[in-house]
C-alpha cells in the first residue's frame, strides 16, 4: 500500500523494523498525484500524519491525524500535497509476534482488526482527540529513529482500542476533537500539579489560574490520564509519601503536609485504607525488606 509508493518517492524515507512483523518508515517525501494500491493480505497500515493531505475513499487525512489501512483490497490514494511527513507503520499479521504479543494472550488480533476495518470499507481516519493530540505532542519532541517505535507501540494501543471497546468519542462513534489549546493547556495543568502536589489543589482554583472551564479541564484531562483530576492526584500524592517514608527519617505530620493534608491523622485514616497499613508500620516493613 503506501509502503509501495514510498519506493518511488523522492525525498526522505528510513525504514527499519521496529519488532518482527512491524515495519517503522519514517518519511519526509515527495509523492505523485495519485495511486491505485492493493496491499497484500494479513497487512495493515497506519499513517501518523505531521504534514501533508491525503485523500481516500474514506475522506481527507492531514496533519495530526491517523489513517488506518488494511490490505487484501484496493486503495486509490489522491495527494492534495505532495509533500508528506510523519510516519507509516507497516504491519504483518499472519505471525504470532510483533503487533500481536502487545494484546491480552489468545487474542486474534488478525480477526479483529480486519472486522473493524472491514466495516470501514478497508479505510479509516482517526480524526483530531485528546488522545491523537497527546501523541503528535510527544511525537514532535522525540529524537529521529525513535519516532517510529513510538508510533508502532501507539498504533498498537489504538488498534487495541477501537476493537476493544469501539471508537472512542461517546454516542457519535466519532472520535471527540479537543482543541490543541486547550490539550496544551491541560498538559500544563498537569504538570503544575506535580510541581505543587503539597499545595491544596481543587478543579476551580486550577481553571481559574489556567483560565479554562471546570468541565472541559475535567473531561480533557481524564481522557489525556486515563483518571479524574482527584483520582490522579490522590494517586500521586500516595506514591510520593511512600517514596519519603521509605527513603527519608522525616515524621509522619511533616510528610502529610509535603503531599497537601491538613493533618497526620487525615493522612494516616486515607493511607491506610490504601495499603492496609499505617504509614508507621509502612516505613518499617520496607525497611526491613532493604536490610
Amino acid at each position: 500500500m503506501l509502503e509501495r509508493v514510498l519506493e518511488s518517492s523522492t525525498g526522505f524515507v528510513e525504514a527499519g523494523e521496529c519488532v518482527p512483523g512491524v515495519r517503522c518508515c519514517e518519511l519526509d517525501t515527495y509523492l505523485p498525484e495519485s495511486a491505485v494500491l492493493c496491499g497484500r493480505e494479513c497487512c495493515v497500515e497506519a499513517l501518523f500524519c505531521t504534514s501533508g493531505d491525503i485523500r481516500t475513499e474514506a475522506g481527507k487525512c492531514s496533519n495530526r491525524q491517523i489513517l488506518l489501512m488494511a490490505g487484501g483490497r484496493e486503495h486509490v490514494f489522491r495527494f492534495a500535497s505532495s509533500r508528506l511527513k510523519g510516519v507509516l507503520i507497516c504491519v504483518d499479521l499472519s505471525g504470532e509476534d510483533g503487533l500481536c504479543e502487545m494484546f491480552a494472550p489468545g487474542e486474534d488480533v488478525r480477526a479483529l482488526s480486519e472486522d473493524f476495518l472491514a466495516g470501514k470499507g478497508g479505510v479509516y481516519i482517526y480524526g483530531q482527540s485528546a488522545w491523537s493530540e497527546a501523541v503528535f505532542s510527544a511525537l514532535r519532541n522525540l529524537p529521529a529513529g525513535d519516532r517510529g517505535r513510538y508510533c508502532a507501540m501507539k498504533f498498537a494501543e489504538l488498534l487495541y482500542l477501537l476493537t476493544r471497546r469501539g471508537e472512542s468519542g461517546g454516542r457519535t462513534g466519532k472520535p471527540r476533537y479537543r482543541d490543541p489549546y486547550l490539550v496544551e493547556t491541560v498538559r500544563r495543568i498537569h504538570d503544575y500539579m506535580l510541581s505543587n502536589i503539597g499545595e491544596k489543589l481543587t478543579i476551580d482554583e486550577l481553571s481559574s489560574r489556567f483560565r479554562i472551564a471546570p468541565t472541559s479541564f475535567k473531561e480533557c484531562f481524564r481522557e489525556l490520564y486515563g483518571e479524574s483530576v482527584h483520582a490522579y492526584l490522590l494517586n500521586r500524592r500516595m506514591e510520593r509519601a511512600c517514596e519519603l517514608l521509605s527513603a527519608t527519617n522525616l515524621p509522619v505530620f511533616r510528610i502529610a503536609e509535603s503531599v497537601g493534608y491538613g493533618s497526620a491523622s487525615q493522612f494516616g485514616v486515607e493511607f491506610k485504607r490504601r495499603y492496609s497499613l499505617s504509614p508507621l508500620v509502612y516505613r518499617r516493613t520496607q525497611r526491613e525488606k532493604n536490610v
